[in-house]
């Protein structure tokens, strides 16, 4: 089995698929640019939206389909990035503190577990392309949901800067 690596990503707005490890299920009408960690040098315009379909094996052997809906299609070339946030929207619990650093990293999602791990200081999951048979016979689950995703809709006011008095009130909590 030929496995890729999906990267689990807070600072992506959305998901990015790439690589050979999914299977485009849909393309839509919609196209979007999309810009990395330089404005200018990493730009690409014209980023057909869709969804794709991964395989992710368990550590029971089971295996699961995961499918990314609203996710940037960005070719063979590219990385698979799970936008944490994304992710958040649709009621998966992501947990990326690693066990290195105390936590316990996992996705969960409709009462599944897949664990993460930390790769080349990056938390990843592995992945790799789903066979026929799995695509008609195993679990799936819709990692990010079929309605339309607007990233640039979830700026919130309370998200941006604290008062003195909410960030006393934000530190005698977490003390307790």
């Amino acid at each position: 089995k030929e496995y890729e690596y999906a990267y689990i990503d807070s600072a992506a707005d959305t998901f990015g698929v790439g690589g050979k490890a999914c299977v485009i299920d849909t393309i839509s009408s919609k196209k979007v640019q999309v810009a990395g960690y330089h404005s200018i040098d990493t730009v690409k315009d014209d980023v057909p939206i869709g969804s794709a379909i991964t395989a992710v094996d368990l550590p029971n052997l089971q295996t699961i389909l995961l499918r990314a809906n609203e996710a940037t299609l960005m070719g063979e070339n590219a990385n698979n990035l799970f936008s944490v946030t994304q992710m958040l929207e649709n009621n998966v619990d992501v947990q990326d503190k690693s066990r290195r650093h105390g936590g316990r990293s996992y996705l969960e999602c409709e009462g599944i577990i897949i664990p993460l791990f930390m790769k080349d200081a990056m938390m990843t999951l592995k992945i790799r392309k789903p066979t026929e048979y799995e695509l008609e016979n195993c679990e799936m689950i819709d990692i990010t949901s079929q309605e339309p995703w607007h990233p640039y809709d979830l700026n919130e006011e309370q998200d941006e800067e604290m008062t003195e008095e909410e960030y006393e009130t934000f530190v005698d909590e977490l003390e307790q």
